[in-house]
């Protein structure tokens, strides 16, 4: 069984995104982070593992300052999060949801353009009204998620897995250094969860973006991680590369909280790695 205790990582002068003994308690007194460490190399997908109230959610809004650490650092390419430089910062992030949060009325364009809303003035924000540039970038970013043919017509007539890759667009067109992506495949399908998680992982290996995905998936995370992390309590127990880890760590995770899991050989016998998953989650059952 391995140990519950991860191993102290050296600070890594590479990293784009370092987040430093970050603890969180909120008012009720729930501490949901307890001293989190972890460094983000460019284009390295990380994925964190967890059962729900792990602090998932407490971690990815920490890092861009929609939660106030209660003791810690964030430094992001170098720079100390902080309510002086929120502005900046949260420029160098994309994210995408698990409930899409697209506008269904406007097009798939400008869905994405409202990507840069926050980076742009006081017309962009009331009237959509962009510069050339930024039309160009958007149409790009469609592109890159197979949906330029799409551009204008309006998300509420497209599928949950298209909506979601124009989530993903959207997150492109800040040319960010760090996508941070909250259960992006929660609501999908497995396969087209498959194609999404495929595009991400693509697309930021080939530009360089760090990548931050909570899932539950348990297999889609051993299939596409580089690292995975695993966080219960606020806590984390492990930090180790997808390859290393095993039955005895996913159970380590989730112990408490194991009800349903399933482990269990891939339907390809000429494979010899064992995939995990939860019954009736979506996952290889």
């Amino acid at each position: 069984m391995p140990s519950a205790v991860p191993k102290k990582q050296a600070e890594d002068p590479q990293s784009v995104l370092r987040i430093s003994d970050a603890r969180k308690i909120f008012e009720d007194g729930t501490a949901a982070l307890k001293g989190v460490r972890l460094d983000v190399r460019p284009g390295e997908f990380v994925v964190v593992l967890g059962p729900s109230g792990a602090g998932k959610t407490t971690l990815l809004r920490s890092i861009i300052g929609l939660e106030r650490l209660t003791a810690g650092d964030v430094w992001l390419d170098g720079r100390m999060v902080q309510a002086s430089n929120l502005a900046e910062i949260r420029s160098k992030v994309g994210m995408i949801f698990q409930g899409f949060n697209l506008i269904d009325n406007l097009s798939a364009i400008n869905n994405v353009l409202s990507g840069l809303l926050d980076t742009r003035g006081s017309l962009a924000t009331l009237f959509y009204i962009f510069r050339r540039s930024d039309k160009v970038r958007a149409l790009e970013c469609l592109d890159q998620v197979g949906l330029l043919d799409k551009a204008y017509t309006a998300v509420s007539k497209l599928s949950g897995g298209q909506r979601q890759r124009v989530g993903v667009a959207r997150a492109l067109i800040r040319q960010p250094r760090l996508l941070l992506a909250d259960e992006p495949v929660a609501s999908l399908d497995p396969m087209i969860a498959f194609t999404v998680l495929s595009l991400i992982k693509e697309i930021c290996a080939k530009q360089g973006i760090a990548v931050i995905c909570n899932l539950h998936q348990v297999d889609l995370a051993l299939r596409f991680a580089d690292r995975v992390v695993g966080l219960s309590g606020g806590r984390v127990l492990l930090d180790e590369k997808a390859e290393a880890i095993s039955e005895d760590y996913v159970r380590q995770i989730y112990a408490g909280h194991d009800q349903g899991m399933y482990f269990g050989a891939t339907a390809n016998p000429d494979e010899e790695t064992v995939r995990f998953g939860f019954l009736g989650s979506g996952s290889l059952q």
